[in-house]
């Protein structure tokens, strides 16, 4: 298991937990409602780091048009209200 001094112990479980309950070809999305980057996407760097059988998909052929554009990197998207 990587360090935890950067990433949540309880986050660390629950990906562990969740990681083991997706199916082959199965998909696993990710959700928070806050803006710290610690719990957004340093996460999932550290998720697809530990899990190499994982990866993330490009989103924008399932978003809006006026979505496409929101996505920050490859199978990420932060929507604000407003």
């Amino acid at each position: 298991m990587l360090s935890t001094n950067r990433i949540s112990i309880p986050f660390v479980i629950s990906a562990e937990s969740a990681a083991s309950y997706v199916k082959p070809g199965g998909e696993l999305l990710y959700s928070t409602c806050t803006v710290n980057p610690k719990e957004n996407i340093e996460n999932v760097h550290w998720f697809l780091k530990e899990f190499p059988e994982f990866y993330a998909d490009d989103i924008r052929e399932d978003l809006c048009l006026e979505l496409r554009e929101s996505v920050t990197e490859n199978g990420c998207i932060q929507l604000l209200p407003g």
